[in-house]
């Protein structure tokens, strides 16, 4: 009867007085899930009484995109308001700070900025003006280059580019032209395309100069 006390004990020493040798890993585990259920109370106290970090600034997608309240962009703004009083915004009521530069000087830029702002003037012009230019008698093949280049900036922050880009054409009212066969273009009226248009300098955004559309000229 002893001996069968002594198991009992040992095997359900939850339910009795547990002896100090009988019970070692049982002491063990109550102490650990104490422990843990006192740190999870007090974790989930101080979660409740301390105050959220507020999302920092930069994670606002209209401060990173240089984005207005009011949806259009400072670039375009700015654009905007310089012209009224400055076509080419080369003043000092223009409200901003530039530099032109030339067909002669636009390696000064760096080949892969002009590469990237040749890709986005080719873009703009093939997404524009086969609903206006080209609806007229005229055809052109978006050999895009850039003429002039213009850096703009505003307190010293720069905001984006004007360029004055053109493109080979031909008026072809004059002549019979076979879309097929491009040599017969040689009896057409040769000229180009020209545009101003404006591409932010984080290459994001590009528009055409609101107050002038792209035009043909006769050679």
């Amino acid at each position: 009867m002893q001996a069968a006390h002594d198991n009992f004990q040992e095997t359900n020493c939850s339910l009795v007085e547990p002896r100090a040798k009988s019970c070692p890993m049982k002491k063990i585990t109550a102490f650990t899930i104490t422990f843990f259920a006192l740190l999870f109370s007090t974790n989930f106290a101080l979660a409740a009484v301390l105050p959220t970090a507020p999302a920092p600034a930069n994670l606002n997608p209209q401060v990173e995109l240089g984005v207005s309240p009011d949806g259009s962009s400072n670039f375009r703004k700015a654009v905007l308001n310089g012209e009224k009083l400055c076509w080419n915004l080369r003043c000092a009521q223009s409200g901003v700070e530039t530099q032109v530069f030339g067909a002669q000087s636009l390696t000064r830029l760096g080949g892969d900025l002009l590469e990237d702002l040749t890709a986005q003037a080719k873009d703009l012009a093939q997404d524009e003006w086969p609903d206006s230019i080209m609806e007229g008698p005229y055809v052109s093949f978006f050999n895009i280059t850039i003429q002039e280049i213009t850096t703009i900036s505003q307190n010293g922050k720069a905001l984006g580019y004007r360029l004055v880009i053109q493109d080979p054409a031909w008026q072809i009212d004059g002549c019979h032209y076979e879309p097929r066969e491009p040599a017969t273009l040689a009896a057409c009226k040769p000229g180009r395309f020209e545009q101003v248009i404006f591409i932010s300098v984080s290459l994001r955004e590009a528009f055409h100069d609101p107050q002038t559309e792209v035009q043909f000229l006769p050679r």
